[in-house]
């Protein structure tokens, strides 16, 4: 009974020290580059790409919001006001929370042309940027990239 009881709170002290290492400060994501790029116009789409975003950058990652085709409008102060019942709030409101958890958005160039919105029509933190910017950050060493 000893033997055991000895072997359970050791591998306890392992993996808790593990788990410590692993995770230290609450951002297991340091260091890591992530880009998620959002083109599909149905809320559930942008909603999932906005939350997948708030979480990782939550988490210590580098991550930059990349928007295009229709849901490029979720970046304008008037738009976005679709709810995304998962995470209790408007998609704009998402976006406005990961830019305060140090977020980067870039905004389709093309597709803010196509629709007449300016730089002055984005939310604060939404960078409207042209496609070379876009690669430029794609092809940084290390970074990842999820579409939605």
């Amino acid at each position: 009974m000893k033997k055991s009881l000895i072997t359970i709170l050791f591998a306890l002290i392992i993996s808790v020290g593990m788990t410590t290492t692993l995770f230290a400060g609450g951002k297991p994501l340091a260091g890591k580059k992530l880009m998620i790029s959002i083109k599909s116009p149905p809320v559930q789409l942008t909603g999932m790409g906005l939350a997948f975003a708030i979480s990782a950058q939550s988490k210590g990652a580098a991550v930059t919001v990349v928007l295009g085709a229709k849901p490029h409008k979720v970046a304008s102060k008037n738009g976005g006001k679709d709810y995304f019942k998962a995470m209790n709030m408007t998609l704009n409101d998402m976006l406005k929370k990961f830019i305060s958890l140090g977020g980067k958005v870039y905004v389709c160039k093309m597709c803010t042309k196509n629709s007449g919105l300016t730089q002055k029509d984005m939310v604060k933190g939404a960078q409207i940027v042209t496609s070379i910017k876009i690669w430029e950050k794609l092809y940084e060493p290390g970074m990842k990239n999820m579409d939605f």
